[in-house]
């Protein structure tokens, strides 16, 4: 909240690739570019490490929900560690068809976990396989959203310019996100789950109505590809940074990110707004 330093940790041998904070913020977790992981108390400074190292430095590293177990993703491998003492639990290492993108329940212990292939599988935290879905996509899957609320998976692939959204339980498509004209680079939840935030490599974001799949906002003036999105999860605003480094804010009256319209009924034909918005 303030900034001031708590406690340093030790112990890296290498460049640090990827952080990670356990929910209740006991422990964390960094991953080096040599592919060495260690964990740390931060209550105590007391180190669990190295654990059983990836091939390359993770380029995601994650705690599961209530600071369970530990997920590492690099390229083409993903590996899980109980986090209470480093101990292996699961790996995914198959290079025919290498892991590509990770996205982790954040109310449960699924993983959803992506293929160069364009497959999306649900797994169980100790690795073993719940769904496996296919067709969606043609292409490596790079990046894998779950929703706040965990009822739903967004997902993108290496070439597409749309996102498809899945249901979390059955891995079942629920529909896909058209309309940018090149392919999307990022995507995330607003914390109510309510609506999706896509960024683009054509230098725009997009926000969409995550039931209706309704695109509800186009937001640009960006001046290379769109990297990275987002929402505040307290006010109703987004956030969007380009490639350059160019990072735009921007806010919404709360009728769009924060609550929904009412459905209008049946035999209404027109709408309008006031002057002044």
């Amino acid at each position: 909240e303030t900034g001031e330093k708590l406690t340093d940790v030790f112990g890296m041998r290498n460049i640090v690739s990827a952080v990670a904070v356990a929910d209740d913020t006991s422990k964390i977790a960094a991953s080096g570019f040599n592919g060495e992981i260690w964990i740390w108390d931060l209550r105590t400074g007391g180190a669990i490490g190295p654990l059983t190292p990836m091939a390359t430095g993770a380029t995601i590293l994650e705690f599961t929900s209530g600071g369970k177990f530990l997920v590492g993703q690099g390229y083409g491998e993903l590996r899980i560690w109980r986090a209470e003492d480093g101990a292996d639990v699961a790996a995914l290492t198959d290079q025919s068809d290498k892991v590509t993108g990770v996205g982790l329940r954040p109310t449960g212990t699924e993983i959803a976990v992506g293929r160069e292939n364009g497959d999306i599988e649900i797994r169980t935290t100790e690795g073993r396989l719940l769904n496996d879905v296919t067709g969606q996509h043609g292409s490596a899957i790079v990046r894998l959203r779950y929703s706040p609320d965990g009822w739903t998976i967004a997902a993108t692939d290496l070439l597409a310019s749309y996102a498809v959204l899945l249901r979390a339980e059955v891995g079942a498509s629920v529909g896909a996100l058209f309309g940018h004209e090149s392919r999307l680079n990022d995507i995330a939840f607003s914390n109510d789950s309510d609506y999706v935030i896509t960024g683009s490599e054509e230098g725009s974001a997009r926000i969409w109505d995550a039931e209706h799949l309704q695109e509800i906002a186009s937001i640009g003036g960006h001046r290379a590809g769109v990297n990275r999105v987002g929402f505040n999860h307290k006010t109703a605003q987004a956030y969007s940074l380009s490639r350059q480094g160019d990072l735009k804010l921007w806010r919404a009256p709360d009728q769009l990110i924060g609550r929904r319209f009412d459905d209008a009924d049946w035999y209404a034909l027109a709408v309008a707004l006031t002057e002044d918005g």
